[in-house]
């Protein structure tokens, strides 16, 4: 219902709906672009892509649809997606400028993708009930424990 209201009112152009829209989901968006780009790129450039995720909402607003999924999880892929543009494109200069990096750059992609992937777990470990989400938890904590004692010389 909150989330209906304030798109209307970004529909209307009505710029205090944008700032609540900063004020509510600014932390959570900061995070995601945070996971995406972390340390790669300055704080300013991760700021920027948090602010062309907002002027997305304000330049969309009359596209979006709540009925196929709520305010934030639009912001959230809109995020996503404009971190990872920001990243490849950072990529793209710093090859450029150092073509014989190929191979930090390289391992900074595969970190990325390992991230991507603990992301989809997360996301799908959250589609769960409670009860299944923790048996998994306590199931692959269990099979950690078991690997950590087989190379101690522990257990078999």
């Amino acid at each position: 219902m909150y989330e209906q209201r304030l798109l209307e009112q970004l529909k209307g152009r009505n710029e205090i709906a944008l700032e609540e829209a900063v004020s509510v989901y600014e932390a959570y968006i900061s995070a995601i672009v945070f996971r995406i780009i972390g340390s790669a790129m300055a704080r300013e450039d991760l700021q920027e892509v948090v602010n062309d995720t907002f002027y997305s909402l304000w330049i969309n607003a009359e596209r979006i649809d709540l009925d196929k999924g709520s305010l934030r999880a639009y912001l959230a892929a809109i995020a996503r997606n404009k971190a990872k543009n920001k990243l490849r494109e950072h990529k793209t200069q710093t090859l450029l400028i150092q073509e014989t990096d190929q191979v930090e750059v390289t391992d900074f992609c595969l970190g990325l993708e390992k991230e991507e992937r603990v992301k989809i777990l997360k996301d799908a470990l959250d589609m769960l009930k409670r009860d299944e989400r923790e048996i998994t938890k306590l199931m692959r904590a269990r099979k950690k424990l078991k690997i950590h004692l087989r190379e101690r010389g522990i257990c078999q």
